[in-house]
């Protein structure tokens, strides 16, 4: 390969990466999204963490699981949305967004922990995107066509 055949070809593999990133990201939105719908699917009703002396409150917490966010109605386990994922000079913005009117919950209140259901899905995803990064990488510039 001579150097203008190279630089035709790393040019040509730079212009393909930002779209190869994207699908990449997008697979990985949708395996995020359904684990954060599966945190948030815990069968703990009201009454049971009543009974249970409110595990998440912070005089004292006891739940074994904090990450995982108990249905009551199925309002917040609906609420998660994927906006597509967006290109950039530094990299690809992706995210899985709550939308539910209190998801700032999560956080943590001044009678509530923080639940950890943001850092628990990025684990669980982390090891696979890496991995279709690295594919994506791969794919751009390493093709012929």
């Amino acid at each position: 390969m001579t150097p203008a055949q190279f630089s035709a070809h790393m040019t040509k593999a730079a212009a393909a990466l930002p779209k190869r990133l994207v699908a990449a990201e997008a697979v990985t939105l949708q395996e995020a999204k359904a684990r954060a719908i599966l945190l948030s699917s815990g069968t703990l009703s009201t009454a049971e963490l009543r009974k249970r002396g409110h595990p998440y409150a912070r005089r004292n917490p006891t739940s074994p699981n904090p990450q995982i966010i108990n249905a009551q109605t199925g309002v917040f386990r609906q609420a998660y949305t994927t906006p597509p994922p967006v290109p950039s000079a530094s990299g690809v913005t992706a995210s899985v967004v709550n939308v539910a009117r209190y998801s700032g919950y999560m956080r943590g209140t001044r009678l509530m922990v923080a639940r950890p259901l943001p850092q628990a899905v990025q684990l669980a995803v982390r090891v696979r995107r890496l991995a279709r990064t690295a594919g994506a990488i791969r794919t751009a510039f390493h093709s012929k066509g």
